[in-house]
């Protein structure tokens, strides 16, 4: 075992990942004294450590401690914007950058992405593991409406309103027992159920409705979604 693994066994059971998180999801200080240099160096200063924390993502120990605990949902409420964290540009690529590197992992990827899919679309999670964060989240903050994402304003608000409320509940978690919560699960009722896609069929990643008035849209997997089409029509 080298000197980085021995490190970050060290940082995930020692309390070392949670003092990390909670630095980097704090909200900026407000202080009218403050020049920009100031400003500067506290940006720096977070990059540092979200590059640190999505190095130590990279270890199993860390990676397994992210997906049992809250770790990973307060990743999440840095990426969508939650109000009691920060939200500047560097914190929500870093998150993303962490969720990412998790869903590639053969182990976490196969917890984290069930878990993940009950809050953002499919094709944002394709995205964010395929083309990257800084994609996936110019994605988030737009709108879209095409046969694999049909995304807009309304739907950020229900799911910031889904999430909000859970993470509301880990903070006061947090402020009661002055730990993070490491053995978390999530309610299986607990998922973000968007109104505007209620009447809409999704198969094999396309909105259907969606590609009968764009067909010639290039799909990310036109077989893949031929033969779950196919396959639902033979089922029927």
């Amino acid at each position: 075992m080298g000197p980085k693994q021995h490190f970050a066994d060290a940082v995930s059971e020692q309390g070392g990942l949670w003092r990390l998180l909670w630095v980097l999801e704090k909200p900026e200080a407000r202080d009218e004294g403050s020049n920009e240099t100031s400003g500067k160096v506290d940006m720096l200063r977070r990059q540092r450590g979200w590059m640190l924390l999505e190095s130590l993502s990279s270890s199993s120990s860390v990676a397994r401690k992210i997906v049992e605990s809250t770790a990973w949902i307060e990743l999440l409420g840095i990426l969508i914007g939650y109000n009691g964290f920060t939200k500047v540009w560097i914190a929500r690529t870093g998150a993303a950058k962490t969720l990412s590197r998790l869903l590639w992992d053969p182990k976490t990827g196969a917890v984290i992405d069930p878990l993940l899919q009950r809050f953002l679309p499919r094709t944002l999670l394709v995205v964010l593991k395929e083309e990257g964060p800084d994609k996936m989240l110019n994605l988030f903050d737009g709108e879209s409406d095409t046969p694999e994402l049909i995304w807009d304003a309304s739907m950020r608000g229900e799911l910031r309103r889904v999430v909000g409320q859970l993470l509301d509940e880990c903070i006061e978690q947090r402020v009661n027992t002055g730990n993070g919560n490491e053995s978390f699960s999530l309610d299986p009722s607990a998922r973000v159920k968007f109104q505007k896609l209620d009447d809409e069929l999704f198969v094999g990643g396309v909105y259907v409705s969606r590609f009968l008035k764009e067909p010639t849209f290039n799909l990310r997997d036109p077989t893949k979604f031929l033969e779950m089409l196919m396959q639902r029509w033979s089922n029927e």
